[in-house]
Formats: C-alpha cells, sequence, structure tokens
C-alpha cells in the first residue's frame, strides 16, 4: 500500500482513528517534505498573472522540519518551516539548496542512460572526468 493511499484511507476513517494513526506515524518522523507539481504555464487570478505560488506542507506532533517544493511556469519554488526549538537556523538549510541542487542536475546529465539504479554523485564526477 502506498502512502497516498494510506492517508487516503485515514481520511475517511473515524476521526479518532485517523488522530491515533497519525499521532503514531508523526512520532516516529522528523521532517516532512513534499514536491506539487504546478502548471508549466502563468495561470491568471481576476486578470491578473500569478508570478509565483508557494505553499507549506502540514506539518503535526513534534516534527521539527517541512519542506515545499513546488514548480510553476518552468521556475522551482523552495520553502522551510521549522520548529525553532528543534531547528533554530533553517537558513543554513535554505542557503545550500542552491549548491545542492548543482549537484544533483550534474549528477543526472552525467549518469549513463537508460538509468536503472541510484544516481551517485561519485559516479557522476568519474563520468566527467572531475574525480
Amino acid at each position: 500500500m502506498r502512502v497516498e493511499q494510506l492517508l487516503g484511507a485515514l481520511g475517511r476513517s473515524p476521526r479518532w482513528v485517523a488522530d491515533y494513526f497519525l499521532n503514531l506515524i508523526g512520532g516516529k518522523s522528523t521532517a516532512v517534505m513534499t514536491n506539487v507539481v504546478g502548471p508549466r504555464w502563468p495561470v491568471y487570478l481576476c486578470a491578473r498573472r500569478v508570478h509565483s505560488l508557494m505553499f507549506w506542507v502540514p506539518q503535526s506532533g513534534d516534527i521539527g522540519m517541512g519542506v515545499s517544493i513546488i514548480s510553476y511556469n518552468d521556475f522551482v519554488q523552495f520553502g522551510v518551516v521549522s520548529d525553532r526549538a528543534l531547528c533554530p537556523d533553517p537558513e543554513r538549510v535554505t542557503a545550500r539548496f542552491g549548491a545542492e541542487f548543482e549537484k544533483l542536475l550534474l549528477t543526472t546529465l552525467m549518469s549513463p542512460w537508460p538509468r536503472d539504479g541510484e544516481l551517485d554523485p561519485c559516479v557522476a564526477a568519474e563520468a566527467v572526468g572531475a574525480t
């Protein structure tokens, strides 16, 4: 069963069942990350072009960090929300997004095709002679 199916079933269950399982799952999690694919073209609201979109990943219990990723109009927006007691400096996380995304892009572009396993940055670096 996929997580989406489990959460969908919990959404149709009695409130006490959903609360029990969400608290159980939430107690074993430290972060939530979600990716939302938005439209690849501009959208309009009240005849005005929407320039960017953002959302915050839902969190519950003692989950200390939520990472939101949304694409819109061929751009990607990242957001981080955190519990100050558990992650007092989320700026350190967001400051690394650009560099880490560049590494991921290089790994993806330099990995052999067809891809049949995990993408390993070391393998990609060797492929381009950057070791």
